[in-house]
């Protein structure tokens, strides 16, 4: 009995953390364009372009664009679509 309350309190506990959890290791090729707007980006709001050792993850490129205050610019709103 006691195992059983174990098990159904574990299910319940993982169950939400695998159904909530989100794959950010997904690596964009070298060739993707998101790279050159990620500079240019930079540079049009006056920030030192961040050091990118290619290729990069998902994760790796949200966390560069967090850095950005969000502008109506076209560029910015380019970038943040193609995310």
């Amino acid at each position: 009995m006691k195992r059983i309350f174990i098990l159904i309190a574990l299910v319940l506990v993982l169950l939400p953390l695998s159904l909530f959890a989100t794959n950010v290791q997904e690596v964009i090729p070298t060739n993707s364009p998101i790279y050159s707007m990620i500079k240019a980006l930079y540079a049009e709001v006056g920030f030192a372009p961040p050091f990118m050792s290619l290729p990069m993850t998902v994760g790796e490129v949200e966390d560069i664009l967090s850095y950005i205050p969000e502008q109506n610019s076209p560029l910015v709103e380019k970038c943040y679509l193609n995310k």
